[in-house]
């Protein structure tokens, strides 16, 4: 699954469309979920604790983090790196 986390214009709300490829959601196929955020901040946390899965690789436990793209201010999705964003979503310490 794909999500993309993008800002409805009429309610300044954060809405996550979720489809089976990049593609649906760029062609707009994806189903929107029935929550609302008001922060992409918000929408992004709520899809890493529901979303993200524990992996076994032999000795060792990994999170795999949901596929997840954005809408940035040039209006282009792009892809969210849940590694490189980590002081993002959890604050500055």
């Amino acid at each position: 699954m794909k999500y993309l986390v993008w800002k409805e214009e009429s309610s300044k709300r954060w809405v996550i469309t979720v489809g089976e490829s990049y593609n649906d959601l760029k062609e707009g196929l994806g189903e929107n979920r029935p929550e609302w955020f008001s922060t992409k901040k918000e929408a992004l946390i709520f899809l890493k604790n529901n979303f993200s899965k524990e992996i076994d690789l032999a000795d060792r436990k990994y999170i795999e983090h949901p596929s997840a793209w954005y809408y940035s201010r040039s209006g282009r999705p792009h892809p969210f790196n849940w590694h490189t964003n980590k002081t993002y979503l959890e604050g500055a310490k």
